[in-house]
């Protein structure tokens, strides 16, 4: 079956089964409007060509050679009987009027018809899954917000989030900030065979900041190092303190250190935190 568009006169092959679906509305390759393609139905492309503007029927296939397109209003069929391409005044012939394209109805252009109503029905689906992601996706930052929390582009989003939620953060750790201010490597006054050492460090950095990690080397006098070891808050603090409190800044902190004496090839040693 064939279609002719009412308004640029484009014909079209049709399905019967797709002008089912879209009750018979179809939307012009050429010139974009939808039209009716029930009121222009035709059998073969012919009969589409031949009829008027608006679906009405032409002169007809009798009276149109098979071979050309029908010809404009007011054109003399009999002129083209003459056997050497001139008329019988000896002009030239007149041209043949164009005949419209011919072309099938593509799918996606009876989407807006045919298509609307599923779509609809997977917003939902589609809704679902997009919340499922997005909750699996907090549940990842939540449980992972310990070590996000030590991340400068994150932590100023996770304490916003905390205080909404009502979680806490863990407090921001900068090694790079505590600065040593003194050390001292002694005996242990109190137990043989034993090193007492001790310390003083303060945080340069404008926040509290967690209790580091704080790394002893022990090195003999080639610059190897013969022990080590690393302490937790709990093990140098002063006794009745917070670990959880953190490092104020500014506020110098004094530490005392208990490790096996190595031997008599100790001849220096180092702090690290972390």
């Amino acid at each position: 079956m064939f279609a002719r568009c009412p308004h640029c006169q484009t014909v079209f092959r049709v399905q019967a089964q797709v002008l089912g679906q879209a009750a018979g509305k179809v939307r012009c390759g050429e010139c974009g409007q939808v039209f009716d393609a029930l009121q222009s139905l035709f059998d073969t492309a012919e009969e589409a060509f031949a009829a008027g503007p608006a679906g009405e029927a032409g002169g007809g296939l009798a009276e149109v050679p098979a071979a050309r397109p029908p010809e404009p209003p007011g054109f003399d069929v009999s002129l083209l009987a003459a056997p050497d391409d001139s008329d019988v005044f000896g002009q030239p012939p007149v041209a043949a009027a164009p005949r419209p394209p011919l072309s099938d109805v593509p799918a996606a252009l009876l989407d807006d018809f045919t298509a609307g109503p599923a779509a609809a029905r997977r917003w939902p689906a589609r809704l679902a899954v997009l919340l499922l992601l997005a909750g699996l996706f907090l549940q990842g930052v939540y449980f992972a917000r310990a070590s996000l929390a030590q991340d400068p582009l994150w932590r100023p989003a996770l304490t916003r989030a905390c205080a909404l939620l009502g979680c806490d953060l863990p407090l921001p750790r900068v090694p790079g900030e505590i600065e040593l201010l003194e050390r001292e490597v002694r005996d242990h006054p109190q137990v043989e065979g034993a090193l007492l050492i001790r310390a003083t460090l303060v945080n340069r950095a404008g926040f509290i900041q967690a209790y580091p990690l704080i790394g002893l080397q022990l090195f003999d006098v080639g610059g190897v190092e013969v022990a080590g070891r690393w302490f937790r808050p709990e093990a140098y603090l002063p006794p009745g303190s917070d670990p959880q409190a953190g490092l104020a800044p500014g506020v110098p902190l004094s530490i005392a250190l208990e490790v096996v004496d190595p031997g008599g090839d100790v001849m220096s040693f180092q702090f690290q935190f972390r």
